[in-house]
C-alpha cells in the first residue's frame, strides 16, 4: 500500500473514533440528564407539613400534600404510605356519608389498622363504638404505654423513623390521630403529613375492592395484621376499656307494699363492658329510697327509680307505686274455735258469725236470771282474753265488731256492712272474731276504737287499719259488698 493510502485510511479512523466519542458523549450526557430529571421528580423537596382550616383542619388533615394531589407524591423511596383503616370496622361511618368497610385504597398505601395499635377515642356520636378488643397501647395517665415487649418493634416497622410518612384513612381522623400517637412517641411531626380520606380521592390511582355495588374484595388489599396471641404481655399489660353502649332494665315498673322491698336488675351493654358501675337516684326519697337496685318503700304515693350508667352516662327509669300495706293473717284456728264455742258452752249469746244461727236451738241451757247473768259476764270475759292473748302474741288477726248486742242488727243501718264483712271472710275461709260492744270493751282494742260497728285489722299485735261508724269511709263501704270487700283485700293477704 502507498504511503497516501495509508494517510487516508488513517484520516477515515480517525473520523469515525471522533464520531463515536462524540456520540458516547452526547449519550452520556443525555442519560445523565435525563436520570437527573427522574430522580428530581421522586425526591422533589417536601412542603412542610401545615395545617387546613376549618374541620379539617381539627382532624390534623395538611394543608399542602391530601387527597387533591397526593398522586404528585406517590412512589418515593424516602417515604412510606399508610391507610390507618380497619378491613371492617364495628363504628357505623355510613352516619356521616363514610363506608365502614374499607372500599378501596390508593396504590402504593398499606393498610395498617389503627385501633389495633391505640384505643379510639373522640368519634362523632352518630357512628358510634368502633373496635375495642386488643391494643398495642394503653393510655395511662395521658400517657401511651406499651401492652406488649414487642410493641415498639411493631411501631418501628410499620412507621420507620428515617422515612417520610403519609398517613391516610376514610375521613382523616384516624390518621390525624396515628401522628398525634408517633409524635407523642418522639417521631419528627414535620416528616408525617395527614393527606386526609379516600372518601374523597379522585386520583388517577385508585384501587377498587368493593365489587358489584354491595361486595368487598380484600383478597389483594397489601394489609397488616396483628396477631395478638403471638406476642408477649408486658408487665404494663392492661385490656383496652370496653365502653358502656346501652342499658336495659328488668322491670319497667314495681308496685311495692307500703314497708316491703323489691329488686330490679339492669344490664350493660355490650355485656362485657369495662365499668358496670351503676349509680342509682330516687327521685323522691320520702316514698322509697333505693341502694344497688333494692328499692324500698317508705310511703304510699308514686316515685322514679333512675339508674344511669359511671360510664358513657346511659339512663333508664323504673316507675314505682308504693300502695298500703297487707297484712298476712296468722294460723288463728285453735283460738277461732275457742271463741265460736264459748257462747255454747257458757250458754250465752254474747256475739259470734251469723253462721252460728243455725245452732241457736242448742246453746242455750235452763238457768236463773242470777246464773244467766254470770254466764253472760264469763263469756264477755273469756272473748276479751282470747283478744288479748293474740294481741300479746303478736298475732295478725281481724276483728269484727256488730252493729249492737244482738249478732247482727238487723234494721241497724249498718247491716249491709256487717253482712258483707262477715259473708266474705266465710267464703273465703278465713278466720273473723265477731264481737259484740260488751266483750269487745274487756280487749286491749278498745283504748283505740270506740265505736261500733267496726272492722279492725290487727298486725303482729298492733292495730294497722280500721273502720268505724264514726268514720265517713264507713258509710261508704256500706252500700255494696263489693266496695267492702275492696277496702278488705287492700290492707289484707287474700290467697
Amino acid at each position: 500500500m502507498s504511503k497516501n493510502s495509508i494517510k487516508w485510511v488513517l484520516l477515515v479512523l480517525l473520523i469515525i473514533c471522533i464520531g463515536l466519542g462524540l456520540c458516547f458523549v452526547i449519550s452520556k450526557n443525555g442519560g445523565d440528564k435525563k436520570n437527573k430529571e427522574s430522580n428530581s421528580n421522586v425526591l422533589k423537596e417536601l412542603p412542610k407539613p401545615e395545617l387546613t382550616g376549618g374541620q379539617r383542619g381539627e382532624l390534623g388533615i395538611d394543608k399542602n400534600i391530601n387527597e387533591s394531589n397526593i398522586d404528585e407524591y406517590l412512589n418515593r423511596s424516602d417515604s412510606v404510605y399508610r391507610d390507618m383503616r380497619m378491613l371492617e370496622d364495628p363504628a357505623k361511618y355510613e352516619s356521616i356519608g363514610g363506608d365502614r368497610f374499607l372500599s378501596g385504597y390508593i396504590k402504593g398505601f398499606e393498610v395498617v389498622p389503627l385501633p389495633y395499635i391505640i384505643p379510639v377515642t373522640g368519634l362523632p356520636n352518630e357512628v358510634g363504638k368502633t373496635y375495642n378488643g386488643d391494643t398495642l397501647f394503653h393510655v395511662e395517665n395521658g400517657k401511651f404505654v406499651a401492652n406488649y415487649e414487642q410493641s415498639m418493634d411493631i411501631i418501628e416497622k410499620f412507621f420507620p423513623k428515617d422515612k417520610v410518612i403519609f398517613l391516610m384513612c376514610g375521613g382523616g381522623g384516624y390518621a390525624g390521630m396515628t401522628k398525634s400517637f408517633l409524635v407523642s412517641l418522639g417521631w419528627d411531626e414535620n416528616k408525617i403529613y395527614n393527606i386526609g380520606g379516600f372518601w374523597y380521592y379522585e386520583g388517577k390511582n385508585k384501587v377498587e375492592v368493593k365489587k358489584n355495588g354491595t361486595n368487598y374484595d380484600f383478597s389483594d388489599v397489601p394489609y397488616h395484621n396483628i396477631e395478638f396471641d403471638k406476642l408477649t404481655k408486658s408487665n404494663n399489660y392492661k385490656p383496652n376499656s370496653i365502653p358502656v353502649t346501652g342499658i336495659k332494665i328488668d322491670k319497667n315498673k314495681v308496685t311495692i307494699e307500703e314497708g316491703k322491698s323489691a329488686k330490679v336488675n339492669v344490664t350493660l351493654l355490650p355485656t362485657n363492658a369495662t365499668n358496670k358501675n351503676v349509680k342509682w337516684i330516687s327521685k323522691n326519697e320520702k316514698i322509697a329510697t333505693v341502694k344497688d337496685g333494692v328499692i324500698s318503700a317508705k310511703k304510699v304515693g308514686t316515685v322514679k327509680i333512675v339508674a344511669t350508667t359511671e360510664d358513657g352516662n346511659k339512663s333508664i327509669i323504673c316507675n314505682v307505686t308504693v300502695i298500703e300495706k297487707r297484712v298476712v293473717l296468722s294460723n288463728t284456728k285453735k283460738e277461732k274455735n275457742e271463741f265460736d264455742d264459748i257462747d255454747t258452752r257458757e250458754g250465752t249469746w254474747t256475739g259470734h258469725q251469723s253462721c252460728d244461727f243455725q245452732k241457736t236451738s242448742g246453746c242455750f241451757k235452763e238457768r236463773t236470771s242470777e246464773e244467766e247473768e254470770k254466764d253472760v259476764e264469763t263469756a264477755i270475759k273469756m272473748k276479751g282474753e282470747i283478744i288479748n292473748k293474740l294481741i300479746k302474741e303478736k298475732k295478725s288477726f281481724v276483728v269484727h265488731i256488730h252493729a249492737g248486742d244482738t249478732c247482727i242488727g238487723y234494721g241497724n243501718k249498718s247491716d249491709s256492712f256487717d253482712r258483707h264483712a262477715q259473708d266474705y271472710f266465710i267464703e273465703k275461709k278465713l278466720p273473723l272474731f265477731t264481737l259484740g260492744f260488751a266483750p269487745f270493751k274487756k280487749t286491749l282494742l278498745y283504748k283505740t276504737v270506740k265505736y261500733n260497728p267496726a272492722i279492725i285489722i290487727v298486725d303482729k299485735g298492733k292495730i294497722y287499719k280500721y273502720v268505724d261508724a264514726n268514720m265517713d269511709e264507713f258509710t261508704k263501704l256500706g252500700k255494696s259488698k263489693k266496695s267492702t270487700v275492696e277496702w278488705l283485700q287492700k290492707y289484707i293477704v287474700i290467697k
